[in-house]
């Protein structure tokens, strides 16, 4: 059979303080997937934008899960322009990645890594690899990886500024696994 999920993200503008409209102001509608909206600023101007990350509950992606390890994460967003989002994502991008086993998760975080007020993503590529993409003006992220860096990679991943610098560095640890002890830092220059 097929799964019949339908997630519903609503966004209340505020008319004044304190003060919202009765229906929402924008409303983003995603069938047949699990789905996590975040807001965030994505293109460096200082406005919140919503990003849903979204993985899908499709055949394909159930046949990639259980043949090949891996699973699909679509990525939309809805930059806010002219006092509002639009009911289309400005940007879309879908990433696959490997699968984690039991316990384990895929890690994942944004930031500025590269200085230039853009949104960059890192997440895990396979089990031993942690994929880092640069943003683009034209688009969410680059195409291909900007940086491939081989460490262990599921486990939970933090965007922090650890020197104080306009852009972000990356903190990597793995709790309740075999390396629950061990954590990655990764400095961007």
């Amino acid at each position: 059979g097929t799964a019949k999920l339908e997630a519903q993200t609503h966004i209340y503008l505020a008319d004044a303080p304190y003060k919202y409209p009765k229906k929402p102001s924008a409303t983003f509608i995603a069938k047949g997937a699990l789905v996590s909206p975040l807001i965030l600023d994505v293109d460096g101007d200082e406005n919140k934008d919503v990003m849903v990350i979204n993985i899908p509950f499709g055949l394909k992606n159930l046949v990639n899960f259980f043949m090949r390890g891996k699973v699909a994460v679509n990525l939309d967003v809805y930059r806010f322009e002219d006092g509002g989002y639009a009911d289309t994502p400005s940007f879309h991008t879908s990433l696959t990645m490997d699968a984690p086993e039991g316990r384990e998760q895929v890690a994942y975080t944004m930031g500025d890594f590269n200085g230039d007020k853009r949104l960059d993503i890192a997440f895990s590529r396979t089990v031993d690899s942690l994929a880092i993409h640069f943003g683009e003006e034209k688009r969410l992220i680059e195409s291909k990886p900007t940086h491939i860096i081989n460490v262990p990679s599921f486990g939970q991943a933090r965007s922090v500024a650890l020197r104080g610098e306009k852009h972000k560095d990356i903190i990597l640890f793995h709790p309740g696994g075999e390396k629950s002890k061990q954590v990655e830092v990764i400095l961007f220059d």
